[in-house]
């Protein structure tokens, strides 16, 4: 078991440092203008310039994505069993779910911008319906 996981361990770093020998190949053969498409050191340092920002807003966007899944999870698993136990809820909500399904996050995200506003709620809200319908149909199918 334990030279599986380190092969698996080697297979990853060596799958990672050809993806980026991939980019950097793409990047330098296409010679494409770097706010296009950026070299992986470019990258890299605009990432070393810009810690102080990134780890500033890293706690803020930890918190929204964790509330989102808590959330998510929570109003996931409550209507599924509330679908499992009443058969009126199901015959109910089941439409609503399917149609849900249909519209993708990117189009009601905007939706959740005007109505919550450009702060930490239109976030949270925006995680919670990323989660909340595959874990809801994953309970049901269990």
């Amino acid at each position: 078991m334990k030279k599986s996981y380190t092969s698996f361990i080697y297979r990853s770093i060596t799958l990672l440092i050809g993806l980026i020998l991939l980019w950097s190949l793409i990047a330098w053969l296409l010679k494409l203008p770097s706010f296009i498409l950026p070299t992986p050191t470019e990258v890299f340092h605009s990432l070393w310039l810009n810690k102080a920002l990134i780890w500033q807003n890293f706690l803020p966007t930890l918190f929204e994505t964790l509330l989102g899944l808590a959330l998510g999870t929570l109003f996931g698993i409550s209507i599924a069993l509330l679908m499992m136990g009443l058969k009126l809820a199901e015959f109910w909500l089941r439409p609503i779910l399917l149609i849900s399904q249909a519209l993708p996050t990117f189009a009601i995200a905007p939706l959740f911008v005007i109505w919550f506003g450009y702060g930490e709620a239109s976030k949270v809200a925006t995680a919670v319906l990323m989660i909340f319908s595959p874990l809801l149909l994953t309970f049901l199918m269990v």
